[in-house]
């Protein structure tokens, strides 16, 4: 999918969600939610930082289901909204809601999301400070020709009309939230997913980690 802020969307006419409609959507996602039985025994989220196409998804998927996390996505939580007739204005709020739930309930949580971008970023400082969780911030960064070949050429279906309105966004997105990367400062991995070693880039940021998840966990028996 190709994650993307409410303003830098494209095919957006339908109507604003209510309060009973944002319980209903919020309450069907959670339920196609893939909720592993085993928690981890340290609180974290995994937080990627990347624009438009840069591969947010593609790394997070396979990453969460390897560290038996909880993935939650704007793009799929909006997909669900249009394919119901709704906009796209509450997307971010249903994904707090929901994340807030699963931490209350002790998971680990994949927030598939522009976690760096302008809405999103305080958010989540929120969700740090009031869970004493750990973040482990991923910068997702291609090189920009990659992100705009794969934009041009991704078959777009909902949340585009074609190439052309995906590039546009892209760079909507990228003016509107400038470099991302300075306002967090260390990164726990960089993947660039259009190097051919992708899923050793995953394995390796997983054992990375797992180090310091197993490090935290023998400071709390102390």
């Amino acid at each position: 999918m190709l994650e993307c802020g409410n303003d830098d969307m494209g095919m957006q006419d339908e109507k604003s969600l209510s309060d009973g409609e944002f319980e209903k959507i919020r309450s069907l996602y959670l339920s196609r939610l893939e909720i592993p039985e085993k928690k981890p025994p340290v609180q974290f989220l995994l937080c990627p930082v990347g624009l438009i196409g840069a591969g947010k998804t593609t790394v997070l998927v396979p990453l969460a289901k390897k560290l038996g996390t909880v993935r939650v996505s704007t793009d799929e939580i909006r997909k669900m909204l249009k394919e119901q007739g709704f906009n796209y204005d509450r997307s971010r709020d249903i994904a707090h809601s929901i994340a807030t739930e699963l931490l209350t309930g002790g998971h680990s949580i994949a927030l598939d999301m522009n976690c760096g971008s302008r809405d999103g970023f305080p958010e989540i400082q929120k969700l740090i400070r009031r869970f004493a969780v750990k973040a482990f911030w991923l910068h997702i960064d291609p090189p920009e020709s990659f992100i705009i070949d794969k934009l041009r050429n991704f078959k777009h279906t909902w949340l585009f009309r074609n190439g052309d309105e995906a590039v546009a966004a892209y760079f909507r997105s990228k003016e509107k939230h400038g470099d991302m990367a300075k306002k967090i400062g260390t990164f726990t991995y960089v993947f660039d997913p259009s190097r051919d070693d992708l899923h050793e880039q995953i394995e390796e940021c997983a054992r990375l980690i797992e180090a310091d998840l197993g490090s935290a966990a023998g400071s709390k028996k102390r």
